[in-house]
């Protein structure tokens, strides 16, 4: 099965380097310029994961994750912030508002593959665990 991935940036070059990067690793990549457009590219795809930048036009990556963890069919999708805000008041809201992880730029790609791991990981976990309790 391939990993569905959406980059969620207003910088092109972001998107470019992380499309490339995480391409390479066999996932499939989509991508958005805001949390707006981010928000209807992830009912259309239903991606395995979201990463999103935090400041961006028109929807916030907050708002963008509070569409996200109310939308019935979005709401257990892993969710990474990417950001360059290191101060733990951003940090701790996001993980308020359902992040699964936060990374601060510049990331180190393999820091970042092994959090896209992790969380698919979990995910699918939880997948599995709630097929078994379904069999009881």
């Amino acid at each position: 099965m391939t990993i569905k991935i959406l980059l969620v940036d207003d910088d092109m070059d972001n998107i470019f380097l992380l499309e490339e990067l995480l391409h390479e690793e066999n996932f499939e990549i989509f991508s958005a310029p805001n949390g707006w457009l981010g928000f209807l590219k992830a009912k259309e795809i239903q991606p395995n994961l979201i990463i999103s930048d935090l400041q961006m036009p028109v929807l916030n990556g907050y708002e963008f994750l509070r569409k996200i963890r109310t939308d019935q069919t979005l709401v257990n999708t892993p969710f990474i912030l990417l950001t360059s805000y290191q101060d733990c008041e951003r940090r701790d809201r996001a993980f308020q508002l359902g992040a699964n992880a936060y990374l601060t730029k510049p990331v180190d790609f393999n820091v970042l593959l092994e959090t896209i791991t992790e969380q698919v990981r979990k995910k699918k976990l939880e997948k599995t665990v709630y097929a078994n309790c379904q069999l009881c």
